[in-house]
């Protein structure tokens, strides 16, 4: 493993190696950690070369804002290096906090404006097919004639009834677990399912991953207040329903990799309450006010 790996390495202009170790485990693009003698960079095994010459693009875009950290080039200039049927990047590693801290949520909205703004003017980018279209997915979990509950029968309809407005390029997964958080920084990873759609769908991810779910509904509404003032330009309907997509999605996916079990009824149940908690927070508060 570790001489393949240092074969990848050979490719680039770094220090010599001091460790090699993997970052975490469960994660598709197999992240590895690469300390040299002046630095430590993560190397992730990506998609296609598409996918690689449009992070390098992103992340160098985005570098100049300190949201991101830039791609490495290899030493002939290549922002990737290829291996029979595997492509590989590799970037520094962006130090970020492990305890859970509270989140600043004007500054989050900023750093995703920045964002959307940024990745509006980058030309080249390369569109990743959305792995998780609801209407697929509807389509394989019905085919599978498992048991649904009557009310997300409902749900998703309406889901797949909602206009496909696309506002500009979106990261497409931007949870929490793809946002780095270090003092009163805030960074963004994984560019790799890039493409044109709603940019409200990213504020619906980024929303739901890092509320306080604990917390009431006094807090809830603060920090949808301060990440509006951060993320100027919000239309609240159009929000509303893409947190209604992006959980729908989440409760779809989840049934067909985990199958309709006691457990995942549970989960669904679960999402499906701080659906409509959210939404009523957002009429009353937010819509209403309009």
């Amino acid at each position: 493993m570790n001489s393949k790996i240092i074969d990848i390495l050979r490719e680039y202009p770094i220090q010599p190696i001091v460790q090699i170790a993997e970052l975490k485990k469960g994660n598709t693009s197999r992240p590895i950690l690469i300390t040299t003698t002046n630095n430590t960079y993560v190397l992730r095994r990506i998609k296609d070369i598409k996918q690689a010459k449009t992070e390098f693009l992103i992340s160098k875009a985005l570098s100049e804002y300190k949201i991101s950290s830039t791609i490495v080039e290899t030493k002939n200039q290549l922002p990737y290096v290829h291996r029979i049927e595997s492509v590989y990047n590799l970037q520094p590693y962006i130090k970020h906090d492990i305890v859970k801290r509270e989140i600043d949520f004007e500054m989050l909205g900023k750093v995703i404006l920045t964002f959307h703004d940024v990745i509006r003017s980058i030309e080249g980018i390369y569109e990743q097919p959305d792995r998780f279209a609801l209407s697929d997915m509807w389509k394989e979990l019905i085919h599978r004639n498992v048991e649904i509950q009557g009310g997300l029968y409902h749900i998703v309809e309406k889901c797949l009834a909602y206009e496909e407005d696309d506002t500009g390029y979106i990261h497409g997964d931007l949870g929490k677990w793809n946002l780095l958080f270090y003092g009163q920084d805030i960074y963004i990873i994984d560019f790799g399912e890039v493409r044109k759609g709603n940019q409200h769908f990213d504020l619906a991810a980024v929303i739901t991953s890092t509320i306080d779910w604990q917390s009431n509904d006094s807090w809830m509404i603060h920090a949808l207040q301060q990440f509006q003032r951060g993320y100027q330009g919000i239309n609240w309907r159009m929000l509303k329903e893409q947190i209604d997509v992006w959980l729908i999605r989440g409760i779809v996916a989840m049934f067909i990799q985990d199958g309709v079990t006691s457990e995942t009824k549970k989960y669904a149940k679960m999402l499906m309450n701080r659906r409509e908690r959210l939404e009523t927070i957002i009429m009353y508060h937010f819509l209403e006010k309009r």
